[in-house]
């Protein structure tokens, strides 16, 4: 089945938005893998790579933004495209990112 895989990056997608949201990162990040691999596309991508951020894994951060950019008509991508864009800009010069100060992040929604 053709969207089977679909779904299922779908139900990753929202299952690590709801990790992310109560700051477990690590977990996300291995969900937000999966969907990539397994065609999440676009959205997937920027998920993963403002995952990665969040981790400190600036190099991989900055791909997976890079790529998720490359769909700016994607209705996620482009609902939350002013963020993609500062992320990717923070990702590719991570010496700008402050060190842990307790500030809230904002994790767009899936």
């Amino acid at each position: 089945d053709p969207t089977g895989g679909k779904k299922f990056s779908h139900r990753m997608l929202r299952e690590a938005y709801e990790l992310r949201r109560t700051g477990d990162d690590a977990g996300a990040r291995v969900l937000l893998e999966n969907a990539v691999a397994n065609g999440g596309g676009p959205r997937a991508e920027g998920q993963l790579g403002l995952c990665l951020q969040a981790l400190g894994v600036f190099q991989g951060a900055a791909q997976h933004l890079r790529e998720a950019l490359r769909a700016p008509e994607d209705p996620w991508i482009a609902r939350n495209l002013p963020s993609r864009e500062r992320a990717s800009s923070s990702a590719l010069a991570p010496c700008s990112i402050a060190g842990p100060s307790g500030n809230q992040t904002n994790v767009p929604g899936p």
